[in-house]
């Protein structure tokens, strides 16, 4: 083989390698993965209201304007619920329960009007329903889909009850006539999706639909490799996958910008928070003069370090 035409197979060789890396990468998700942004939200912190337009903690909350995906997580035996207005959004719950089982009324999710809701699922997740409610209520032509990643376990319980003569909260999920929910599947061979259902909790049966039962349990363990993450992380936020609600990235620490002075604290050179606290002046007082025989002093001190003379007047027993 002459030079020129190894030359030309290494050359090749290196073109051959790179696009089978860049295709890993691609699989991975390093390269192309799609990007949106992501908001972090407690439940224990008060009931969440997401609009079109953005979402707010508490009815009588300001609004926050925000374009993205919503991981939830916490815990809440409070009056605290999840109401999804209006729009098409994804919401990641992550390890959360909201029990309103002791609570004259309350229903944990409902998905207003119209509005369409895709429901990521990572670990175990529950919502009961205060007397009367469903678990999850639907709007007219709401729509309700509802995917899981990794293993866990989805519960829903309704709480009927006599409510004005009528028996209400029969379901644990209510849908009505024009509105749809779609369910966890199986995409890969060895995944596994099994739903049970029934009165309570205590006698359920496996089914392959669900009949508006009280009981809703969904129990899945469903592959998944992260491929859609969020920003890369800074000193303000982590970055996450967009399905699965897992950190891939932690914050990372804030860089020295401003340099702290006598009088003001330094700052991060990327989101210019305070770090730490001002140096303080430095120097030593000194006596200018006496003042009421001697109960009070007047003093002065030039700062060792920015050069700055100041004063101060104090009582002398001080």
């Amino acid at each position: 083989m002459g030079r020129r035409t190894r030359k030309m197979a290494h050359w090749l060789t290196g073109i051959a390698a790179g696009l089978f890396l860049t295709q890993i990468l691609y699989s991975q998700g390093i390269y192309g993965a799609e990007t949106e942004n992501m908001v972090c939200l407690d439940i224990s912190e008060g009931s969440i209201y997401i609009t079109d337009t953005g979402y707010r903690i508490g009815e009588g909350g300001e609004e926050t304007s925000f374009d993205g995906i919503y991981k939830i997580s916490g815990n809440t035996r409070e009056d605290y619920e999840i109401h999804v207005l209006e729009g098409e959004h994804v919401v990641i719950m992550d390890h959360m329960s909201i029990d309103q089982r002791t609570l004259e009324d309350g229903c944990p999710l409902t998905v207003a009007g119209d509005s369409v809701l895709n429901l990521y699922l990572q670990g175990d997740n529950s919502l009961f329903a205060g007397a009367g409610n469903s678990a999850i209520e639907l709007g007219e032509d709401a729509r309700l889909d509802i995917e899981g990643f990794g293993q866990g376990i989805f519960t829903l319980m309704a709480y009927p009850a006599n409510m004005g003569g009528e028996l209400e909260g029969t379901s644990a999920i209510n849908i009505p006539e024009d509105a749809a929910v779609t369910y966890p599947s199986s995409p890969e061979t060895g995944d596994v999706v099994n739903m049970y259902t029934g009165n309570n909790r205590l006698s359920p049966e496996k089914v392959t639909a669900y009949k508006a039962e009280p009981y809703l349990q969904i129990r899945y363990s469903i592959s998944h490799h992260c491929t859609r993450f969020s920003p890369e992380a800074d000193c303000t936020r982590a970055q996450y996958c967009l399905e699965c609600g897992r950190e891939v990235a932690p914050k990372t620490a804030h860089v020295l910008g401003t340099q702290a002075t006598c009088t003001e604290a330094a700052r991060c050179a990327n989101c210019g928070c305070i770090m730490g606290e001002p140096l303080g002046h430095k120097g030593v007082w000194k006596l200018e003069k006496e003042l009421y025989g001697g109960l009070v002093r007047q003093e002065s001190m030039v700062c060792t370090v920015c050069h700055e003379t100041l004063y101060r007047t104090v009582n002398a027993e001080e």
